[in-house]
């Protein structure tokens, strides 16, 4: 055998069974020219990712009570991986259904009691109303009527006082005599009635059967008929029994009383004062009915329907916040989000954590990336890999087919290189994330 054809093999044998002939530096290799197709391959070291990594994190504030995992366990996604301590959370819990059934009671009995109370409500203002209007009716029909008839009465009464004390003065006939009689059989049956007028307005009074006016109107009667009563009873007496000094001084003391009594309702009459009792029902009429128009207006609004939509509201308030308390209660059992291998503990039992503290990380690597960073003379090439050959010195040296190929956006100004990602299966995950590599990639195949 010639010195050519064996320094031929020995090279051919190092280049492909060690895969030490891989240039650090990236390069592209053309295999000689078949009459069916030329093979190109790029070689160029990159790093080994897992195609998952996550950091298992708290959310909730607690103990750690257990971790039921250890470095290097396989898990199942959902698999319970920690518990958290849930005593408070739970009784949390409790309270939140205790509220959400208070709300769910109030909002039953807003339902059934609402509509009736407004109803209630709008039917009491109008009675009111109503009341008020028949009040301000019969005072403007008597008030002014009444005082003009106690007005003439006090006028009457003291031309009587006046009258008397003329008698007193000058002596009595017989005539005289049987009028004054009879004037005081009258004015004593006025007394009588007038008496009963006013138990019967006061009994009335204290039920609240009768406003004030009419008690007030009814005592101005009683007191006339009182003041009738004793002059025709001092007129009798004067006639039979002769004016004495003292009767005289006694019936121009009533006639000072009765002018006194009249001179007081002339000025009254004067300031119009039926009018104030008037306008002081008018003034509870209007209260009355701005009562009702305000009742009325929330009634046919239906503004009840507010208070009902309050205790629902906070019904759903409450069934919010207890799904949240429930929530935070699941949130104490801790699951693996993804299939994969504990690649680390964080966290001790016993130690206290809180949202965002991390427990354990889990990797997935039945897959990984292979990691590279090539010049832009290569980029339109990646897309056509049909192989990658994973070349980890002394351990391994294997071809995969491709999962997927992603290649990044932009390019790194520093380095000038483009990352690209190259997804490989691991069925029996001997290759590790973090390993160092030498990679080809095959961008044909030779047939």
């Amino acid at each position: 055998m010639s010195k050519k054809v064996i320094l031929w093999i020995v090279v051919s044998l190092i280049f492909l069974g060690t895969g030490k002939a891989f240039s650090q530096a990236p390069k592209t290799a053309s295999a000689k020219a078949t009459a069916a197709e030329t093979v190109q391959e790029i070689s160029l070291t990159a790093d080994i990712a897992p195609s998952k990594q996550v950091q298992v994190m708290s959310k909730v504030s607690g103990t750690l009570e257990e971790i039921f995992v250890e470095l290097g366990d396989k898990v199942e996604k959902n698999q319970v991986i920690a518990k958290i301590d849930s005593k408070d959370i739970a009784l949390q819990v409790k309270q939140a259904e205790a509220a959400l059934i208070s709300a769910q009671v109030n909002y039953r009995k807003a339902k059934s009691l609402v509509k009736i109370q407004a109803e209630t409500n709008f039917k009491k203002a109008e009675a009111a109303f109503n009341a008020a209007q028949a009040q301000l009716n019969m005072v403007k029909a008597t008030t002014r009527t009444e005082f003009f008839t106690g007005l003439e009465q006090a006028q009457a009464g003291l031309k009587i006082t006046q009258a008397n004390l003329a008698k007193a003065k000058e002596g009595a006939r017989e005539e005289e005599i049987q009028r004054s009689e009879a004037a005081y059989q009258q004015a004593l049956a006025n007394f009588h009635n007038a008496q009963r007028d006013l138990q019967r307005a006061e009994d009335d009074y204290n039920r609240g059967a009768i406003p004030e006016q009419v008690l007030d109107k009814t005592k101005l009667g009683f007191e006339i008929a009182q003041s009738q009563l004793t002059s025709a009873e001092a007129s009798v007496n004067l006639i039979k029994k002769g004016a004495r000094k003292e009767d005289i001084q006694m019936a121009e003391a009533q006639v000072q009383q009765a002018t006194s009594v009249l001179e007081n309702l002339e000025k009254l009459k004067e300031a119009k004062s039926w009018e104030v009792k008037i306008q002081g029902t008018q003034a509870q009429w209007e209260n009355a009915r701005s009562a009702l128009e305000l009742v009325k207006a929330s009634w046919e609004d239906k503004l009840w329907e507010g208070d009902v939509q309050l205790t629902k509201a906070q019904v759903q308030q409450a069934q919010a916040a207890l799904e949240l308390t429930k929530s935070h209660l699941e949130d104490c059992t801790i699951k693996s989000p993804i299939s994969g291998i504990i690649g680390g503990k964080l966290a001790d039992e016993g130690s206290l954590v809180g949202p965002g503290v991390p427990l354990v990380s889990i990797v997935d690597i039945s897959s990984l990336k292979v990691v590279l960073h090539i010049g832009e003379e290569n980029l339109d090439k990646i897309s056509l890999t049909k192989k990658v050959v994973v070349n980890i010195e002394n351990y391994l040296n294997r071809a995969f087919t491709p999962q997927e190929i992603n290649i990044s956006p932009t390019m790194d100004p520093r380095s000038r290189k483009i990352k690209v990602e190259v997804k490989i299966p691991n069925p029996d995950l001997r290759i590790k994330p973090g390993m160092f590599a030498r990679i080809k990639l095959i961008l044909g195949e030779e047939k």
